[in-house]
């Protein structure tokens, strides 16, 4: 074989020499690619977005947990990386995350009784939220957001006793967004949720108040049509329309006839298309409410009746419930005065007799509390409601077996509500109606309606706040006038 030619070799050199240039300008230009990638992941990974979104999730994961200072921290480190990001562009997707972190760390201030810290954190959300709006008006998020963190600082103020300040974070959120195009069914709700919350907190002219509760009723209307969940805003709704009958009743406003009427229809129509006991409660104590104020006297009654056949059928579900017993007495009170008002003493007798049958089975929890007092009250205004029509009819027997009865009750509570002035006034009252009894003819027990009259007189004596409550005075009086015609020892 023979040796290569020089020329030949020199080529062979040549090729070689290249490949081996071309393989490492390629290694050479691939590290750099890599280290520009590595240096742009980095930077990425270091950007202001990425490390809140990190801290963000870390947050959830904490809150997962329970790590409630954990969660805080990281919440922290969000909000410190997303204004970093709002220094360099004030992009309105920005705005929105720096204002949902704002009101997590003021969700957790809340859990964790940070008191001022939670205060300065819903004052900060409700600013970023109105600044929010005014980039994006027509946004939906935006307007319900919007009220939301006015809702929470609303809230916190009234938390703080200042109910003007409350008031008038609501007005102004409710301005904003009814300033916008077109509201969604929404953007309704939430706007019916903060006028009526407004008007609820309103403590100035009554026409301001009921103007606003107008206002936030036309909202939750015009919401209704296209609820996603109509059930829930009708009984949202009725609430408002409830607490602005009351306010219209005590300003003598003709509309409170009209949003009772109104909060009883929605709320008869959410029980027909969800049952639940709660609505249920709450329609009964309407119909109540309704027919004491009810012009006709034919809507009263009927509202009573439906009234009484709601309690009446909750209370046979669960015989052993407190509560509906103690709505059932309440109701058939209602439904006794209503008819001893019109010398209807039969009906009216027959309402008062139920209500104390039904009494009877009322055991409040022991101890015998506030709460359980207002429970235990309701048996002696039933037993006592009895007595009076009885004596009024001269049914002198029963009479007196109805206020021993109430006598007894108020006896047994007396050492447990010491100088509680509602507790001494009914044992006073109670009193005063059996010692009546016990010296009516044709016969009088002059001894024992001496007893009781001092026994109760005594009580008065000892409470050191009766007088704080208006018919104390008369009571008193009464008790003294007694002993006095009773005279002896």
């Amino acid at each position: 074989m023979k040796p290569a030619a020089p020329r030949s070799r020199g080529r062979l050199r040549v090729v070689l020499l290249a490949a081996i240039v071309a393989v490492l300008a390629g290694t050479f230009f691939m590290r750099r690619e890599l280290t520009r990638r590595r240096d742009a992941a980095a930077a990425a990974r270091d950007a202001p977005e990425a490390r809140a979104a990190r801290a963000m999730e870390e947050a959830e994961r904490a809150l997962a947990h329970d790590g409630v200072v954990t969660a805080q921290q990281a919440l922290r480190e969000a909000a410190a990386a997303l204004d970093e990001a709002l220094a360099a562009s004030d992009e309105v997707r920005l705005q929105r995350v720096r204002l949902v972190v704002t009101d997590r760390l003021g969700e957790l201030a809340v859990r964790t009784g940070q008191t001022n810290e939670a205060f300065d954190l819903r004052k900060e959300a409700d600013r970023r939220s109105s600044e929010v709006l005014a980039v994006d008006p027509a946004d939906e998020g935006a307007r319900v957001n919007r009220l939301a963190a006015a809702q929470k600082l609303a809230d916190a103020w009234a938390g703080r006793g200042r109910v003007e300040e409350a008031r008038a974070t609501l007005v102004a959120a409710a301005e904003a967004v009814e300033a916008t195009p077109a509201p969604t069914p929404a953007v309704r709700s939430a706007l019916a949720r903060a006028r009526l919350r407004a008007a609820g907190l309103d403590e100035g002219p009554p026409q301001r108040a009921l103007a606003a509760f107008a206002a936030g009723i036309a909202h939750g209307e015009a919401a209704l049509a296209t609820a996603t969940d109509p059930v829930t805003a009708r009984v949202e709704l009725a609430g408002g329309l409830a607490e602005a009958a009351d306010r219209a009743a005590a300003a003598k406003d003709p509309r409170a006839r009209d949003w009772d009427a109104r909060a009883v229809e929605l709320l008869e129509a959410a029980l027909r298309d969800r049952p639940d006991p709660r609505v249920e409660r709450t329609l009964a104590a309407r119909h109540v409410v309704a027919a004491d104020r009810a012009g006709d006297e034919a809507a009263a009654r009927a509202g009573y009746e439906r009234a009484l056949a709601l309690r009446r059928a909750r209370l046979e579900r669960a015989v052993d419930d407190f509560d509906a017993r103690r709505d059932l007495v309440l109701a058939l009170n209602h439904l006794g005065a209503f008819h001893s008002a019109r010398d209807r003493d039969a009906l009216a007798l027959a309402a008062y007799a139920e209500a104390a049958a039904v009494a009877r089975d009322l055991r409040p929890p022991a101890p015998l509390d506030a709460a359980g007092y207002e429970a235990w009250r309701i048996r002696l205004v039933a037993l006592g409601n009895q007595a009076l029509l009885l004596g009024r009819l001269d049914r002198l027997a029963e009479a007196r077996a109805a206020a021993a009865d109430a006598w007894q009750l108020a006896e047994a509570a007396a050492p447990e509500r010491g100088d509680d002035p509602q507790a001494a006034l009914d044992h006073a009252t109670a009193g005063l109606r059996y010692a009546r009894l016990l010296r009516a003819p044709p016969a009088p027990d002059r001894a024992a309606a001496r007893r009781v009259a001092r026994a109760a007189q005594a009580r008065v004596a000892a409470s050191r706040a009766i007088k704080s409550i208006e018919k104390s005075s008369e009571i008193e009086s009464g008790l003294r006038d007694l002993l006095a015609e009773l005279g002896g020892p």
